[in-house]
């Protein structure tokens, strides 16, 4: 049988063995679930990204996104369908970001850490109000389920790339991801315009999420108290559903 190495941090590796609990076993089972769950995504991305994609027909396409969302993405996608009257668009979508629940969110920040201003983005937002082109996805009927097709394409790029990176959850910080891989919609070209690219924002958040685990083991930095506690949070549900598996 083939060998996986598995490292821990050193108080959930002492916590283990104090605990006694059988390690072989319980990552077999996390990691049966992790690919269960990988690749339910995946089958819902290209679901999303087939010209004939209808929503109506697969009822249960976000699912295996939703599993994978943290609680702030959740509220930001009732924000945005409930700003966009049931059908969200991509403005609604990054209008949400902005405006659901504190700005340390991940999502926030990042755009910060890209330069990009909150300010400016409302700025271009109520400027490309009502003026969105015509075929890109973004009017009535387009699509069902809640969003237009081109918010379903965000969407599925937003899993996509928290996937690539190794995330094993989806937050508003991987919705500006999805937005900046599609150009052609309304919000992905507002962030494009103000200068957003979508490699140099994976590069930035792969180093903000460096930095808050670093700082995990050590202090944490002035004004960093509100991210970290939601890494932290993030990380310690992960972990406390792996636990659970050998209970």
């Amino acid at each position: 049988m083939p060998k996986i190495n598995v490292y821990l941090p050193d108080d959930l590796a002492t916590a283990v063995r104090a605990a006694g609990i059988p390690v072989s076993p319980v990552c077999q089972q996390a990691l049966a679930a992790a690919v269960r769950s990988v690749t339910g995504v995946r089958a819902a991305i290209e679901l999303i990204r087939s010209p004939d994609f209808d929503p109506a027909s697969h009822p249960g396409i976000a699912e295996p996104m939703e599993a994978r969302m943290t609680a702030r993405l959740s509220g930001i996608l009732r924000l945005a369908r409930q700003a966009g009257g049931g059908q969200a668009g991509t403005t609604h979508l990054l209008t949400a970001v902005l405006d659901h629940g504190s700005t340390q969110a991940l999502g926030v920040l990042l755009l910060e850490a890209i330069d990009i201003s909150p300010d400016d983005v409302r700025a271009r937002l109520a400027q490309a109000a009502g003026h969105a082109e015509p075929g890109e996805g973004e009017g009535p009927g387009e699509a069902s389920g809640g969003l237009t097709r081109a918010a379903w394409r965000a969407l599925a790029a937003a899993a996509e790339a928290a996937i690539e990176m190794g995330h094993h959850y989806l937050g508003s910080e991987h919705l500006i991801l999805g937005l900046l891989a599609e150009p052609d919609s309304t919000g992905g070209r507002v962030l494009r315009e103000l200068g957003g690219d979508p490699a140099k924002a994976r590069r930035v958040l792969a180093s903000m999420l460096s930095a808050y685990r670093y700082g995990r083991e050590k202090t944490v930095p002035p004004g960093g108290g509100d991210v970290l506690a939601e890494v932290l949070r993030r990380l310690d549900t992960l972990e406390s559903q792996v636990a659970s598996l050998s209970r």
